[in-house]
């Protein structure tokens, strides 16, 4: 990433497919964003259809952002969640729907 944003100039914009492709944080996103928005550097992403070189975009850029992070981390806690929920007294739930009445 470096490399790329070495070469850019100003006058330039960064496209890029997504915002969860660009940045592996919403803080990371966001830092990446702002230097190159303080370099005169555009930022464009297609599957949000978003640039923020205007007021408009910022704000939606922000947005975005803050909702790919959100998704990202939803995404991460089902992959580490049991697929069983163990509470107390579940076996005896369990049993006791077994047993005829």
């Amino acid at each position: 990433m470096k490399a790329c944003h070495a070469f850019l100039d100003a006058g330039d914009a960064l496209v890029v497919p997504s915002l969860d492709r660009y940045g592996r944080s919403l803080q990371d996103l966001i830092n990446m964003v702002a230097e190159l928005r303080e370099r005169g550097i555009g930022f464009t992403s297609l599957h949000e259809n978003l640039d923020t070189t205007t007021p408009g975009g910022r704000l939606v850029f922000h947005v975005f952002a803050a909702l790919a992070e959100f998704i990202f981390c939803t995404a991460t806690t089902r992959a580490r969640r049991p697929s069983v929920v163990r509470f107390p007294g579940a076996r005896a739930c369990l049993a006791a729907r077994a047993s005829p009445a």
